[in-house]
């Protein structure tokens, strides 16, 4: 059994959120368990081909994480990061099933996860959580918050650093983070040629190999848009999955093209 909340259930639980926030309850208040009974207004359980999933369980972990990732962060972004490694360490052992249910996520976000949803995504428009239209489940936050661990996590090394290598990388280049939680958004989490992590993982060792590819803002200057791009091309020719000589030979040409490119402006600008 695993706890779920169907989509008309969601929108209401949100908009009694909503109204709390409205009115002024304070946040220790409408993030309770308890608060206005909402777990067993809307709340429902599913049967399970796996383990069951506790419910109390999902409520004690969401408070760890929410406690570890909080700490010291300056901004809703770094929260997100820092949710992105703990969140996927501690579900991804659940039931498959679960994982691959919609009801499970709304029921993860506007629940044990509620503290997490409201600071980050304080709007609560539908598409944060799961309502309305549904839509991809890649803008909900938490299946995007754990597909960016997926993706990021290298199962030979049992290590997370790609999770926060981009903030990090910028941080110690002396460069802002404006660009950050686009650059996961955009070509980690959203995008159907890095599904399998091991071409995520490619993806993300050719962008952080030197020269390390900086994007300058979210629009026009994004040459990690480009290197993106040629592997979604690539990817429409060719099985990444069986094909790993040509990702890594896509990533090498289009990373010197890029560099040629940026080589010429900047002489160019001199010459200027």
């Amino acid at each position: 059994m695993y706890p779920t909340l169907a989509i008309s259930a969601s929108d209401s639980v949100a908009s009694r959120l909503k109204k709390a926030m409205g009115d002024g309850i304070t946040q220790d208040i409408y993030c309770d368990r308890g608060f206005e009974n909402l777990e067993a207004e809307f709340v429902r359980q599913k049967q399970s081909d796996g383990a069951e999933v506790s419910v109390d369980e999902l409520y004690t972990v969401a408070e760890e994480i929410y406690l570890d990732a909080s700490y010291g962060v300056s901004s809703i972004y770094e929260l997100e990061q820092n949710h992105a490694e703990l969140v996927h360490r501690a579900l991804s052992q659940l039931p498959s099933q679960a994982l691959q249910d919609p009801g499970f996520w709304r029921y993860l976000a506007l629940f044990p996860f509620r503290r997490y949803l409201t600071v980050r995504e304080s709007d609560l428009t539908p598409i944060r959580y799961g309502g309305g239209s549904g839509g991809s489940k890649a803008y909900w936050l938490l299946p995007r918050t754990f597909i960016w661990g997926r993706k990021c996590f290298d199962s030979s090394s049992q290590s997370y650093d790609f999770v926060h290598e981009m903030f990090e990388q910028r941080r110690i280049n002396g460069l802002s983070s404006g660009t950050v939680i686009d650059f996961y958004h955009s070509h980690i989490v959203r995008t159907a040629w890095s599904a399998d992590s091991r071409i995520s993982l490619d993806f993300l060792a050719g962008v952080f190999t030197e020269p390390i590819l900086f994007d300058k803002d979210n629009k026009a200057s994004r040459p990690t848009n480009v290197l993106s791009s040629s592997i979604a091309r690539l990817s429409n020719n060719v099985l990444l999955e069986v094909a790993d000589n040509a990702l890594k030979e896509e990533i090498i040409k289009t990373k010197s093209h890029l560099l040629t490119q940026e080589q010429t402006l900047s002489l160019d600008t001199v010459q200027e």
